[in-house]
């Protein structure tokens, strides 16, 4: 009899607890994620870890106060080059839900810059590579994973100019941009043409949920044992109680935020429908208004009228008397 292949539970990563426990919980795991989304071998990193979190008191309609968060994890990495040097640059990992938090986004990476992270040999800021796992769609950009990076152009004369300044490192920024929401079941038919972030990636995808969207289910292969840690920290993660409370207050902070904006919302439309209304209304008092001023201009014109006659002709009885 054939054995039965266990069926793997892991908790959505994609929740602000459960992605932290993910990045936090284990050096090599840190390094395998941000070593396959950039590309690079990450020799080592500091795993002094600074946490933000941006904190937002909001009423819902039931007049309750929730707390509204958004993690943002950095870490000092040393990435190997090309020429087997190695290079230390600040990674910033910021997850979201929802597009409006772009905002917040500008705010912390303008105090990243504030901050003094240099290099201890050369006492020079670090670079700084950001790195956005997005759980919405950026419409006009389809693409799954976009790297934006650095470019210079010679404005006098054209073409490329190479990047090789302590100054332009300390001001400017590459950028990783991975849309979970586009991730779909069709891309992993064929798992070993899979790319090494593919199969990272597919532990985001938001498919295969058995609970409400706090857990589900991980069909795939796993063929790597980097791959492997994390899911096994994944399903040790989905039996965390005090997680998984986490992710409820999460879940249920951000659904009445949006049942609250829905509910305004409705009021807008309501008040702008009601105020329509006594536009149109206005408008039809306005429209009374002219059509009784154009009245009394019109017995006003024929009480003139008549007043002139009267001064040319005299009294209608004398006028009769004379025809007499």
């Amino acid at each position: 009899m054939a054995k039965q292949k266990k069926e793997i539970i892991i908790a959505n990563p994609m929740y602000d607890a459960v992605f932290k426990h993910l990045i936090t919980s284990d050096k090599e795991t840190a390094k395998y994620f941000i070593g396959t989304i950039l590309g690079e071998k990450i020799i080592d990193i500091n795993f002094d870890i600074q946490e933000y979190t941006y904190k937002k008191e909001v009423k819902t309609p039931e007049s309750k106060s929730k707390t509204i968060k958004l993690i943002r994890l950095d870490f000092v990495a040393t990435i190997r080059t090309k020429k087997g040097n190695g290079k230390k640059v600040l990674i910033e990992i910021q997850q979201t839900q929802k597009p409006t938090d772009f905002t917040r986004f500008r705010t912390y990476l303008g105090k990243q810059y504030m901050l003094e992270d240099n290099d201890d040999q050369t006492d020079e800021p670090l670079p700084i590579i950001v790195i956005y796992m997005l759980g919405f769609k950026m419409p006009q950009i389809p693409k799954i994973a976009v790297k934006i990076k650095r470019s210079g152009n010679d404005m006098l004369y054209g073409g490329n100019v190479k990047l090789k300044d302590p100054l332009i490192d300390a001001l400017t920024h590459d950028a990783y941009f991975i849309q979970v929401s586009r991730l779909q079941r069709e891309m992993y038919k064929d798992w070993k043409k899979c790319s090494k972030l593919m199969k990272m990636l597919s532990l985001f995808q938001q498919d295969f949920f058995v609970d409400e969207k706090f857990l589900k289910q991980y069909p795939y292969p796993i063929t790597d044992k980097n791959l492997k840690k994390m899911i096994t920290t994944l399903e040790y993660t989905a039996a965390d109680p005090k997680i998984r409370r986490a992710m409820e207050e999460q879940h249920f902070a951000e659904l009445d935020v949006i049942l609250w904006n829905k509910t305004l919302d409705q009021h807008v439309k309501n008040l702008a429908k009601h105020l329509k209304t006594i536009d149109q209304q206005g408008k039809a008092l306005d429209q009374k208004d002219k059509a009784i001023d154009q009245y009394v201009n019109t017995i006003a014109k024929q009480s003139h009228e008549l007043e002139e006659y009267k001064r040319r002709y005299g009294n209608l009885n004398n006028v009769n008397g004379l025809l007499n």
